[in-house]
């Protein structure tokens, strides 16, 4: 996508590969703990919607919660792994996304319940939105601070109100 060539050009440009790997390896670790957040559950509610049960989108909520507490746990032991492998600045990027794990992932469902509705216009609008809002928080916090725990915060921090928002709109 065009958001991801543009955040890989600055990426580029501005850190170095260290830096970039350092990046990639949080997002991945984040990324590989989604299951112990219910992920399949987008599916479900897709589903749900489908066979006419509009309030699945709501109940969704609990269990996911629920269960992200799992990856928190999961964060905060890996988090002290890499403390205690003299990798501070991994350490304190997984601390921090501990907070941010159990909405991220809890209020996601919502694309998936837009395309249940047919409301493909819309949930397209709302994905665009996100990835153009993710794509400049992190090329302006890249230009203003080196930091990777901020810059894998405003990452997940974007895409969170986006689908905290997004969520709600649904």
């Amino acid at each position: 996508s065009l958001a991801g060539i543009l955040i890989s050009f600055t990426f580029a440009r501005l850190v170095s590969k260290e830096f970039f790997g350092k990046y990639n390896l949080c997002l991945s670790i984040f990324s590989i703990l989604a299951p112990l957040s219910l992920s399949g559950m987008k599916t479900a509610v897709e589903r749900a919607v489908l066979k006419d049960y509009p309030f699945s989108l709501l109940q969704s909520v609990k269990p996911r919660l629920k269960t992200s507490l799992l990856g928190m746990l999961s964060l905060l032991g890996i988090s002290l792994f890499y403390f205690s492998k003299d990798q501070p600045s991994i350490g304190l990027t997984l601390l921090l996304l501990i907070l941010i794990f159990p909405l991220y992932y809890t209020f996601d469902s919502w694309s998936s319940f837009l395309k249940a509705k047919k409301l493909f216009d819309k949930a397209s609008f709302y994905s665009t939105l996100s990835s153009f809002f993710t794509t400049l928080g992190i090329v302006l916090t890249l230009l203003f601070s080196g930091s990777l725990a901020l810059i894998v915060l405003v990452y997940f921090l974007t895409q969170t109100v986006a689908n905290l928002l997004f969520f709600k709109k649904s």
